[in-house]
């Protein structure tokens, strides 16, 4: 970078973290009536001044400007296009969510943001945080307490019937319309949001009425059982590596043989055996994963060596495995 580049960069980014902890600051501070839509005012500025600093320093100054308008800095949508090319970036899907959210927080200004978009709030601090020591190097678990970067405002999920007393029945179907979105961008790595709503069958004097419709544009479904992954897939790749060789021996199996036992069996396609967390990108395994496992390489002979074989077909050489 040149003289007046490094001096930009520098500014761009002590500015950014200016932002960011202003933000954090605010949306922690439970009094303040609006204390989401500045959150996500002061969040977006943060971005936005982060990711310019990685454009200069990147492809050089004139990267954050218009091409026919040096007057003039490109936006957080053109710093987002620019950096994040990959459609299914959860960074990407996050930050999309909470520059619409600024976008439309001048005229649709309610406090149930708090209560629906918290977690979306919490990827989002997340996801800098680490863009921060990525790109930068910059560390801010080191420069605050660990407390700091926790949005402290988590308040318990709101009930339909208790927001639809709150609020009137437009903005209701508009949260009703974003919070499917928001589901939507979940199945493609995006954000990770949990909703409860708890329903009781009434013969008259009804607060809400309901059919399901599963063409409709809200469409429900009914879910028995709520599952905890924590309790259901507590494994993660190491540990049970850790439990095989226990099992049956030291060196029975490493990393990559897991990965070919993984694709051999199409653990993925079973939720039974593997659950992929779509905030953090980690992949955990079940009881029922590791028995299966363990079941195939005591009964079926050079069960691993045959997996591997297979795996190798399907990793193209020079490709990196995660």
């Amino acid at each position: 970078m040149t003289e007046q580049e490094t001096l930009i960069y520098d500014r761009l980014v002590d500015k950014s973290i200016d932002a960011f902890t202003f933000a954090i600051e605010i949306i922690n501070k439970s009094t303040l009536r609006h204390r989401s839509e500045n959150f996500v005012f002061n969040m977006c500025n943060a971005w936005e001044l982060i990711l310019k600093a990685q454009l200069v320093k990147d492809k050089g100054e004139d990267a954050i400007y218009y091409k026919k308008n040096k007057d003039r800095t490109i936006t957080l949508s053109n710093c987002i296009e620019t950096i994040f090319t990959d459609f299914h970036n959860p960074v990407k899907n996050n930050l999309t969510i909470i520059e619409k959210l600024r976008n439309k927080s001048t005229h649709f200004i309610t406090p149930e943001y708090d209560e629906i978009y918290i977690s979306v709030f919490q990827a989002n601090v997340v996801y800098y945080v680490e863009h921060l020591k990525k790109y930068f190097s910059i560390d801010l678990s080191s420069k605050f307490p660990s407390n700091f970067l926790t949005i402290a405002a988590n308040p318990k999920p709101i009930s339909d019937i208790k927001m639809l007393s709150k609020i009137d029945k437009a903005t209701f179907n508009a949260f009703l319309k974003e919070r499917k979105n928001i589901m939507a961008l979940e199945g493609h790595d995006g954000v990770g949001v949990s909703f409860e709503v708890r329903l009781k069958s009434v013969k008259k004097n009804e607060d809400l009425t309901f059919r399901i419709d599963p063409n409709a544009d809200l469409s429900a479904q009914v879910i028995k059982q709520v599952m905890d992954p924590s309790n259901s897939h507590p494994y993660r790749q190491k540990d049970i590596i850790a439990l095989i060789n226990k099992e049956i021996g030291d060196n029975t199996i490493n990393q990559y043989s897991f990965r070919a036992i993984r694709y051999y069996e199409n653990i993925e396609e079973f939720p039974e055996y593997y659950y992929f967390h779509k905030q953090s990108g980690s992949k955990t395994y079940s009881q029922k994963a590791v028995n299966l496992f363990l079941k195939n390489i005591k009964e079926q002979p050079n069960y691993i060596e045959i997996a591997i074989k297979e795996f190798k077909k399907k990793v193209i050489p020079g490709a990196r495995e995660f």
